[in-house]
């Protein structure tokens, strides 16, 4: 018997995947651009392409020295993920729908997370780039580097603020048809790259900003605690 993706059954009319961008200065590396053209056709991927295959908790990424991993109830999308030399994306759903198995588990707050991963940031990175970042996003082309169409006017920043080493950044992007979508995201720094992390909504299931913000949280404390630590520098005395 076939399993049916209850989870996420409505197809959006529209769909795309968040922009990753980065400021200059800081110098950093784009994230995720070459996946952001087929982010349409991933998404589907997630709402509809029900495998009947157990779906993997973590995805090790650039070369190993991070490691992808949701909060409870959430896995790996490894058909609309990608981890390359110039740079990773990676999606994450509700384990149930990913795998079609109904039996496996459900998050608490539905949504669509995502992952992005610089291919190293060569000394430049988010700590101690915070105001240079808000200014950037709330620029002209901050704003269209974040817009699912390239054009600033469609997004608007309801908010930003810095702290735990990283930069949260709250938006809505009309783009998104047939509904506007209001995202989390967060940009911080681990073992020599710069991840960014996101948590968007299901269409006709959004999630209100304070779930949405603690789940981001969580998200980005399960790929800190999975990743490898490096080892503490050893003193001389």
């Amino acid at each position: 018997m076939r399993t049916r993706c209850s989870d996420m059954a409505r197809r959006p009319a529209r769909v795309g995947a968040t922009r990753t961008a980065h400021p200059t200065p800081p110098k950093a590396p784009s994230i995720a651009r070459g996946w952001a053209l087929k982010s349409a056709a991933v998404l589907l991927l997630l709402v509809a392409g029900c495998t009947s295959l157990p779906a993997p908790r973590s995805m090790p990424v650039a070369r190993g020295s991070v490691v992808i991993e949701g909060p409870a109830g959430y896995c790996i999308d490894t058909k609309g993920s990608r981890d390359t030399t110039a740079g990773t994306f990676v999606l994450l759903g509700s384990c149930a729908s990913i795998s079609g198995v109904s039996t496996q588990p459900r998050p608490q707050a539905p949504a669509i997370l995502t992952a992005a991963v610089s291919a190293g940031s060569s000394g430049a990175g988010i700590a101690g780039s915070e105001k240079r970042l808000a200014r950037y996003f709330e620029s002209r082309a901050g704003r269209a580097a974040l817009s699912r169409s390239g054009k600033a006017r469609t997004v608007t920043i309801l908010g930003h603020y810095d702290g735990d080493g990283a930069f949260f950044l709250h938006l809505r992007d009309s783009s998104a048809r047939p509904d506007p979508t209001v995202s989390w995201r967060v940009l911080f720094d681990l073992n020599g790259h710069i991840v960014t992390l996101s948590v968007v909504g299901l269409p006709g299931r959004p999630i209100s900003a304070r779930h949405s913000e603690a789940l981001l949280r969580a998200f980005m404390a399960q790929v800190r605690a999975a990743s490898p630590h490096p080892a503490p520098r050893k003193t001389t005395g």
